[in-house]
């Protein structure tokens, strides 16, 4: 059985129509059938085909999902004819990457509120119709806060019977809500004035198909009949001032925070002349109704003017064709830039200056450059090649005496000094460690006075060694006291303070076992093994440059934690020797004979070695 349902009902209404005719059993099904969640952020119908083909059964078709049944039958006539077929063939096929190139997420903005909205008498008429609650798209666009047909204010769902992921019909209520009337939408300010009314209009009549060409093409020309104006730079600000001014806006973040587009004054006022710029739908159609409003009503009739004239007289480069670049002009046309575009790119500038100059994204010209014809396009990068670069300006500083400057720095010691040892106050005790926390002190520390930084911050193994040894003898001092105390009862020591018997237990393992018997404290049966290990590396010589073994990391951690009396005592000769040989640890036998001496005298001397 195929359920009855509005025109305009949107797809999470339909799946939950569906579901209750029996269709599918839940919103698993859908995960597992079609491969993606079901929830309403699915504001452009992504999946249209799977959906179709599974779910609706081909009583829906997938072209009817976009245009009816989401608001890609809005937003998409913004765009220009086959981008818009690309697009809506993306989202049919539920190719994610393919829809956000050509309707990347930040132009899209808040195309859908937090919560479900309805219309009350909506809702009755829907009953008494198909004896079922739907949800409608034009109520979902988070910019309209009233009924389109029944002008009256919507109602916001409640958030504990209609999360994003569960399927609930639109008259169904919870415990919450079935005694208490849902919430109004929050009134707006700008809502009052006419422009608000003009765009919620305009939305109504792109969904219903009733709109005037909005593509590229037909936005820029809108815009230079509504506001016939030479002067393109001073325009801008103008036009923003009266765009903000007709809806109450007092600042730009009130504009920005309105229409969900945290972009610049430059951009927002390049989206008002008609240009192409990354902004959000919503101030796209605020915009678009600011000039419908202000143009005569046969505009569209209104004379296209030459393109030769248009894109400005100039003298293309000799080896490219004349009819590629009405090639160019006719896709400069479509993309919707203003006039002089094509003038300006090949006079030479890099793409950002004329971005800056159009008041455009750098990015949307490069977009424009890759559209171009291939001879157009690489004339364009000889032109830039052969343009003089700018030479970057040099920043003049005050010139003053090496010697005044060195008085100076100098003059600052006791200062850097000062905050140096503020911050070895605060747990900052080697240079590297200052150098992070103050550069510019250590810099001149460094220069000037290296001798007391040494002095006060030490290397960082020294520093450690004294450390690791002072606080090794402190433990032990207050070990032996709680011994003295208490005659040696092993808990007395953990009593005193858990940390100071946990740092003995791994720093000095061997001292408490032969200090606190009665503890039972036991090494784990490695020990033989990891000294096997340490021997045979001290003899084949694989010894760090501080005379530890070379082993395993597990092994050389058990030693220093179990046995570090025994491995201290195996590494100070080997750094005895290290220290007298700093560059090569243990020298190699030459392989050479000595001059004037026999094999046997030869063997003599390995002997002796």
């Amino acid at each position: 059985m195929i359920p009855s349902f509005p025109e305009d009902a949107t797809l999470r209404s339909l799946l939950i129509a569906f579901k209750s005719c029996g269709h599918y059993r839940d919103s698993d099904y859908l995960d597992e059938s079609i491969g993606v969640a079901v929830k309403m952020e699915n504001a452009y119908a992504m999946h249209a085909g799977s959906f179709s083909a599974k779910i609706f059964e081909s009583a829906v078709t997938p072209d009817e999902l976009l245009s009816k049944h989401s608001q890609a039958g809005i937003w998409g006539k913004l765009l220009k004819e086959e981008d818009e077929v690309r697009w809506r063939q993306a989202l049919i096929n539920g190719d994610a990457r393919a829809a956000n190139a050509h309707v990347p997420r930040g132009t899209s903005g808040l195309i859908r509120p937090k919560l479900n909205r309805i219309c009350l008498e909506c809702l009755e008429e829907d009953f008494a119709l198909f004896g079922f609650g739907h949800y409608h798209v034009l109520h979902q666009v988070p910019l309209l806060r009233h009924c389109t047909k029944h002008e009256v204010r919507l109602r916001s769902c409640c958030p504990a019977c209609q999360p994003s992921q569960r399927l609930c019909p639109a008259h169904s209520r919870c415990a919450r809500c079935t005694f208490s009337p849902l919430p109004l939408l929050d009134i707006s300010p700008y809502e009052q004035s006419e422009e608000y009314t003009w765009t919620a209009r305009l939305i109504q009549e792109m969904y219903r198909g009733e709109a005037p060409e909005l593509r590229p093409r037909d936005r820029q020309l809108l815009v230079s009949i509504a506001f016939p104006r030479d002067s393109m730079v001073f325009r801008r600000m103008e036009l923003l001032e009266q765009f903000m001014s007709a809806w109450g806006f007092k600042d730009l973040e009130s504009l920005q925070e309105f229409f969900r587009s945290h972009k610049s004054a430059s951009t927002i006022s390049a989206c008002l002349e008609g240009y192409p710029s990354f902004v959000t739908h919503s101030l796209r159609v605020a915009s678009i109704a600011f000039a419908l409003r202000r143009a005569p009503q046969d505009w569209e009739k209104a004379a296209i003017p030459n393109r030769a004239q248009s894109f400005g007289l100039f003298t293309p480069p000799l080896h490219v064709a004349e009819e590629r670049i009405v090639a160019a002009a006719v896709c400069v046309e479509e993309e919707g830039f203003p006039a002089g575009t094509l003038q300006l790119l090949f006079e030479g500038g890099t793409r950002r200056d004329a971005a800056a100059v159009l008041g455009v994204s750098a990015a949307l010209l490069y977009a424009l450059e890759c559209r171009l014809p291939v001879e157009c396009a690489s004339a364009l990068e000889e032109a830039r090649k052969q343009s003089p670069k700018k030479k970057a300006k040099k920043t003049e500083r005050p010139s003053t005496p090496r010697n005044g400057r060195r008085d100076q720095r100098i003059a600052k010691l006791p200062e850097m000094r000062a905050a140096a040892l503020t911050a070895r106050e605060g747990g900052i005790k080697r240079r590297k460690q200052l150098a992070l926390h103050a550069r510019s002190v250590y810099e001149l520390l460094l220069q000037y006075d290296r001798e007391w930084l040494l002095r006060h911050f030490p290397t960082a193994r020294k520093n450690e060694r004294h450390a690791v040894s002072t606080k090794r003898a402190a433990y032990r001092k207050l070990a032996v006291a709680a011994k003295r105390k208490k005659k040696g009862n092993s808990s007395s020591a953990i009593d005193i303070d858990r940390s100071i018997w946990n740092w003995l237990k791994q720093y000095d393992f061997m001292w408490l076992k032969e200090q606190f018997p009665e503890a039972g404290l036991r090494a784990t049966p490695n020990g033989p093994r990891y000294r096997t290990l340490a021997e045979e590396a001290y003899k084949e010589r694989r010894v760090t440059p501080h005379g530890y073994p070379k082993i395993p990391r597990a092994a050389y951690a058990w030693l220093t934690r179990y046995d570090r009396d025994w491995l201290e005592q195996q590494a100070e000769p080997h750094r005895l020797i290290n220290a007298g040989e700093p560059r090569q640890i243990f020298p190699r036998p030459s392989r050479r004979k000595p001059p004037n001496a026999t094999s046997s005298g030869s063997g003599d001397v390995e002997q002796g070695r």
